[in-house]
């Protein structure tokens, strides 16, 4: 499985170096029906194998549901999975001009319903807020394919990426 999984990754083109091999297992304690993945130890498949999961299974249970079963009752393999990664180099975005110090003009007010009642809220339009633009809601933000709803108790920022960030009004959006 692994090796199906370099060979796969080197034919797409990921250099053999930048290769990262995962293994991991499904575990649970015998006749119940929960499992718990876990790291699958490196190396050959064999006793030392076998020893250093069901140990991982352990630990794992007791971090999960705070009790294991170790030495008390058997444990088996439901699944064994291998994922291969191919690690490149993260993309730089792009970040967006400044625009004019203006703030974007409102494309309308309408009534739109939160916390039980209507209340008049303001509509823009995503495509002319620029980077660094910062609101407090009720807002909202239409695009093509896309509404950004911001509740009264929110705040919006767009990041130099032109992302919209939405978060709490009590804590600062960047």
């Amino acid at each position: 499985m692994e090796k199906d999984a370099a060979d796969t990754l080197e034919r797409d083109g990921i250099d053999p170096a930048r290769i990262h091999i995962a293994r991991e297992a499904d575990v649970r304690y015998a006749g119940q029906s929960m499992e718990v993945r876990v790291p699958a130890p490196a190396g050959p498949v064999d006793a030392s194998f076998f020893l250093g999961l069901i140990d991982a299974f352990h630990a794992a249970h007791l971090r999960t549901f705070g009790y294991n079963y170790s030495s008390q009752q058997k444990v088996e393999l439901v699944n064994f999975c291998v994922s291969g990664f191919g690690l490149i180099e993260r993309p730089d975005m792009p970040k967006l001009a400044a625009r004019g110090g203006a703030t974007p003009a409102r494309k309308s007010v309408r009534p739109v319903y939160f916390d039980g009642a209507f209340c008049d809220t303001l509509i823009y339009d995503r495509a002319v807020l620029p980077p660094g633009f910062r609101l407090d809601g009720p807002a909202v933000v239409e695009e093509f394919g896309s509404t950004t709803v911001v509740f009264p108790d929110q705040q919006l920022a767009v990041d130099p990426h032109g992302i919209l960030i939405v978060g709490s009004a009590n804590k600062d959006v960047r």
